[in-house]
């Protein structure tokens, strides 16, 4: 993978013959993309290279998806067309707050792997376009009025500018109201959701059918390795920065 490279997380590794056959192989399945930053976040796998750090250390794991999911949003956007100067990118806990603990993230059992969420937003959007956009989180939960919340109890609102968040500071979503937004005609089971606890039986599958793989040289700077013994994927970033 290359940090200087104008292109996404994903399809950066799927240049590697080795992750490409195993990511095919487990396609039922929910891939989880971890950076070995504070917190630990996942990103999305429309994260652009572009934001990596310089020999940066990637985890890689696949968890079961949820019954009637289509996977995570891997839909084309330019996000990783822009300048880094153009992009926030804010963090976001996989548990909510008050009335609405469990009902975050689209696949729940992903807070059972992960923390939070790193989500990359174009400057000047709204907080709320930038969360769709990820596909982490749950779809209902924009039908109901909530909010970020900072350690200091800051509250941003999901038609407000990213603008007034912090690069890679951590937020939790809470709901503020009890209302269901006005736009929702689909909010029959919403509350079933919300109460719900969390499911025992997802366990992370991590990609251990390969035994390792290198990027070509014509494709990356870097090289990404598929590690069966620790259960674990890790990928490497180089610069020319």
């Amino acid at each position: 993978l290359s940090s200087t490279s104008s292109s996404t997380v994903l399809n950066a590794l799927l240049t590697d013959h080795d992750f490409k056959k195993t990511y095919t192989a487990k396609a039922k399945k929910d891939v989880i993309i971890r950076r070995k930053k504070a917190h630990c976040p996942a990103i999305s796998v429309n994260f652009p290279c572009c934001l990596l750090e310089n020999d940066e250390l990637l985890e890689i794991s696949f968890i079961m998806r949820k019954r009637n999911s289509h996977g995570p949003n891997t839909e084309e956007c330019d996000l990783h067309l822009k300048n880094p100067e153009e992009l926030i990118a804010f963090l976001v806990n996989t548990t909510g707050r008050k009335g609405i603990l469990n009902a975050v993230m689209e696949n729940k059992s992903l807070k059972k792997e992960v923390d939070c969420v790193c989500v990359v937003a174009v400057k000047g959007e709204t907080v709320k376009k930038a969360l769709r956009r990820d596909g982490h989180f749950a779809k209902k939960i924009f039908k109901l009025d909530v909010a970020l919340e900072d350690d200091e109890r800051n509250i941003t609102k999901m038609e407000n500018s990213v603008n007034e968040l912090k690069d890679y500071k951590l937020y939790s979503i809470f709901r503020s109201s009890p209302e269901v937004m006005p736009d929702s005609l689909e909010m029959q089971n919403v509350q079933e959701d919300l109460d719900d606890q969390p499911q025992s039986n997802f366990k992370a599958d991590t990609a251990d059918s390969c035994q390792h793989s290198k990027i070509p040289n014509d494709q990356s700077s870097g090289k990404a390795s598929l590690a069966s013994d620790k259960k674990e994927m890790t990928a490497t970033t180089k610069s020319d920065r």
